[in-house]
């Protein structure tokens, strides 16, 4: 089961810049903007959502299907993470940030040239990413939470 809340957002979260430049509305009907200063998109109000920790291993689809998240790697870097997988893996290798990273699928497919990093707050998921993928720094938190430094590439 997965619950969420709305929180209202002032700041660009990645420089802290009050000003945005222009907004879009996405399918789900959710609210982006663009950050004036370094172009980064934020959602707000931000939809912070709360994982129960067995949402990552077997669950039961609305069709009666039982499902493990957890082996389902090859299927969502193939049908989720693609063309996002193959435009990093067609950049210069630098330093690359998942928020949000889940069981780490998608880092774990792009390619051993990048600096991997992940933040994650399900206990379990991040367990998962530091026992499958050793080429991961993750955080166990949200972003606000990390203390990286320097700077990601941006999608």
């Amino acid at each position: 089961m997965i619950k969420f809340k709305k929180e209202s957002v002032e700041n660009c979260p990645c420089c802290q810049n009050s000003t945005r430049s222009r907004k879009i509305r996405d399918w789900n009907n959710l609210i982006y903007y663009f950050c004036s200063q370094c172009g980064s998109a934020f959602q707000d109000p931000r939809i912070n959502y709360e994982y129960e920790e067995n949402y990552w291993g077997q669950t039961t689809d609305p069709d009666g299907n039982n499902r493990d998240l957890s082996k389902e790697r090859d299927f969502k870097v193939k049908n989720w993470y693609g063309e996002s997988v193959q435009f990093v893996n067609e950049v210069i290798p630098g330093r690359i940030l998942d928020v949000g990273a889940g069981l780490g699928f998608f880092l774990s497919a792009v390619n051993d040239g990048w600096d991997k990093y992940a933040t994650e707050v399900s206990e379990y998921a991040v367990k998962q990413i530091k026992e499958r993928f050793v080429n991961i720094t993750v955080f166990n938190g949200s972003l606000d939470e990390a203390q990286f430094e320097n700077e990601f590439l941006m999608l």
